[in-house]
């Protein structure tokens, strides 16, 4: 893996054999501003597995999403991008609610808890 050449974004991988510079994100375009993708390379150094963030707002499926990808290392691109579903407001406004409304019933309870020990010790 190499530093990226050019001003955009990529990943590289140089075959130590031939000399050859591969960008192999070149087929999927430009990364969203201010992400940079996290790679990790399989035990036996076959496969390099990488994170990668489209700019392309025009596919809210996966835009600005971390999208993951696999590449064998001998030349063989990635494949197109699969969306993952995410949280909708509802389910994460639900979630918020539920938290709240456990943190509340807790505060209650340790407050009538506090009001029957003083009571007790009266």
């Amino acid at each position: 893996m190499l530093a990226t050449p050019s001003v955009d974004p990529a990943i590289y991988v140089k075959d130590m054999v031939t000399g050859d510079v591969i960008n192999v994100t070149a087929s999927l375009g430009r990364m969203a501003p201010f992400q940079a993708p996290m790679m990790d390379l399989s035990a036996d150094g076959s496969v390099l597995a990488f994170t990668w963030y489209t700019s392309d707002p025009s596919d809210p499926a996966v835009f600005n999403r971390a999208l993951v990808y696999t590449v064998e290392l001998r030349g063989i691109q990635p494949t197109a991008p699969t969306p993952v579903p995410g949280l909708s407001r509802v389910a994460v406004a639900l979630l918020a609610a539920g938290v709240a409304l456990g943190a509340w019933m807790g505060f209650r309870r340790d407050r009538r808890k506090r009001a029957q020990a003083r009571m007790a010790l009266a």
